[in-house]
């Protein structure tokens, strides 16, 4: 979880301003590839 909240909050500042679906498809996917090569899948 927190390879998402933590990019997440700072590009949200803290929710106060809405994140773009492209950001979030594009923090959804660094973290799954870091993820990925942290457990050599």
């Amino acid at each position: 979880m927190a390879l998402l909240i933590g990019p997440l909050e700072a590009r949200s500042r803290m929710g106060i301003r809405a994140v773009p679906d492209e950001e979030l498809r594009e923090v959804a996917a660094t973290a799954t590839a870091t993820f990925l090569r942290a457990y050599a899948a």
